[in-house]
């Protein structure tokens, strides 16, 4: 049986970072491979029944957190240990403070800190909160500057998990009232259900307090009830964007579900932290491609027209590097509707197009001068149409995979059958 001493023993303590009543934290060096870490000693007989809970907790969410696979803005785990009396930690060590300092910090020098900075960090976190809420399914509960640590590149990582939830894929909701209420989400404090989307509040009020380097309850004098009711102004400083005010808006919203997902802000952030030298110029709300606009792919393709959610919806045109072009209707991203598809060949395509491929009614036109009229499904001929022949021969009818099938007249010859191309004398 693994003890106490066998853990420490791996491990050479370079000094105390903090010492109380419920235990202390150290910095340490592993002996194989000489990386500094932390080594939490937590006393349970110093701690309540419900302290001990959380702790012993921590250790077990970061267990299920790290047991798959690692992400780079959450705090390395290596190891938990539960004693008769202790539990024992190990995580990273993390050099450069939390955000909690450097709000601090920041105030003493009267110094805001820059839009770019702050999309970043909420970028890191984001994506760090998707991992937990869509592979872990894993809520934090606790999100707050303190819980934001800073490595020496100044990137952020989510520390704490000591009162995170799991849940699991069935049931995505608890009711547990929990976490800094400073930080919670309306629904918390009004001990509703919550999921998910109560970190994204957190997270929104984080955001909102790095751009006042205070806590907006303070700055503004809200009390609880307005708090709760989500009666909180919208972010006005001329040092910061609209689209950022317009982002944190959406975080603190007072319905859960009309809040973005950790996913959805994490693609708003790279769009935003992009936009000085984005391939995209043209119409945005709330940080996201809506409206007109012109994108200029990396292959060499280019798309000008509507956006909708991001994505190509509504009239546009989309240039090919090889020299193709389509204009006509798009539905999240797909040709969708009425459209005509022109060849570099000389070839053209017009009619209806249904996820992307020639379907319905349509005209394609050969570039020998041959054509067809008539029925698509997925890009081939199918049902009823009309072949023109450069030589002025028709044939009308039936086609099946591209091919003519069924019954169908050809010109100057009588009605009969087709079946795979030929025709059957009968």
């Amino acid at each position: 049986m693994t003890s106490k001493n066998d853990v420490l023993s791996k491990y050479k303590i370079i000094k105390s970072l903090g010492e109380g009543a419920f235990g202390e934290a150290k910095l340490a060096k592993d002996k194989e491979d000489g990386k500094l870490v932390v080594i939490k000693i937590v006393n349970l007989k110093a701690l309540d029944e419900e302290q001990e809970e959380k702790a012993i907790n921590e250790g077990n969410i970061l267990r299920k957190v790290s047991k798959d696979l690692e992400h780079d803005n959450i705090v390395k785990f290596y190891g938990f240990y539960l004693f008769f009396t202790e539990a024992v930690l190990i995580m990273e060590y993390i050099e450069g403070g939390d955000l909690r300092a450097k709000i601090g910090e920041e105030r003493l020098w009267r110094r805001k800190i820059e839009e770019k900075q702050i999309l970043t960090w909420l970028k890191e976190i984001s994506s760090a909160l998707k991992f937990c809420h869509e592979e872990k399914h894993v809520i934090h509960r606790d999100i707050k500057p303190e819980n934001i640590l800073l490595t020496k590149d100044n990137h952020a990582k989510i520390a704490d998990f000591g009162i995170a939830k799991s849940l699991s894929k069935k049931v995505v909701k608890t009711h547990t009232i929990i976490g800094d209420r400073d930080y919670s989400s309306p629904e918390v404090l009004k001990g509703e259900e919550y999921t998910y989307s109560t970190d994204i509040w957190s997270l929104g009020i984080l955001i909102y307090e790095l751009c006042l380097l205070e806590h907006p309850q303070t700055k503004y004098r809200i009390n609880k009830i307005k708090y709760m009711n989500g009666e909180i102004p919208e972010l006005n400083d001329k040092d910061y964007s609209q689209d950022l005010s317009n982002l944190i808006k959406r975080m603190i919203n007072v319905k859960p579900e009309e809040r973005p997902t950790a996913s959805e802000i994490l693609e708003i952030c790279e769009t935003l932290l992009n936009k000085g030298n984005s391939p995209y110029v043209g119409e945005m709300v709330n940080g996201v491609r809506e409206g007109k606009g012109t994108y200029s792919f990396e292959n060499g393709d280019k798309y000008e027209g509507f956006w909708k959610n991001n994505k190509m919806g509504g009239k546009g045109v989309y240039y090919f590097k090889n020299g193709d072009k389509y204009d006509g209707d798009w539905v999240e991203g797909k040709k969708e509707g009425q459209g005509i598809y022109y060849f570099k060949s000389g070839a053209k395509y017009e009619g209806n197009w249904v996820q992307g491929k020639m379907e319905g009614k349509g005209i394609f036109y050969y570039n020998n001068g041959e054509k067809y009229d008539g029925d698509w499904k997925e890009n081939k001929k199918e049902g009823n149409g009309i072949y023109y022949y450069s030589n002025g021969s028709i044939y009308e009818g039936e086609w099946k995979d591209d091919k003519k099938e069924g019954n169908g007249t050809f010109t100057y010859v009588k009605k009969g059958v087709w079946k795979n191309n030929e025709y059957q004398n009968n």
